[in-house]
């Protein structure tokens, strides 16, 4: 199912939402919104490859590889490789 984020957020907030688990994969926060400063990255993680080469591309194939999820208690990502069996780091916030 798709829908846009303010959709999701409206359903989510909603008394019965519980009953549907809803879970946002693979909004592209960080392109959508540039000036956001959502995260910094540790220094450790900041090298990223995909997003580098990408960027040596012509913009018509570019793409961005910096996804956010976002679900509640009881949603999950199925078993899965990540794009071009790249290795990803992700952080749960509870």
């Amino acid at each position: 199912q798709t829908m846009t984020f303010n959709a999701f957020i409206d359903k989510w907030n909603q008394p019965d939402g519980a009953k549907e688990v809803l879970y946002l994969k693979d909004w592209h926060f960080a392109l959508q919104h540039p000036d956001a400063n959502g995260y910094e990255l540790p220094v450790l993680f900041s090298e990223d490859w995909l997003l580098t080469y990408s960027e040596t591309l012509p913009e018509a194939i570019q793409d961005d590889h910096r996804f956010c999820y976002m679900g509640p208690k009881g949603s999950w990502t199925p078993f899965h490789r990540d794009v071009y069996r790249s290795f990803s780091w992700s952080t749960n916030v509870c």
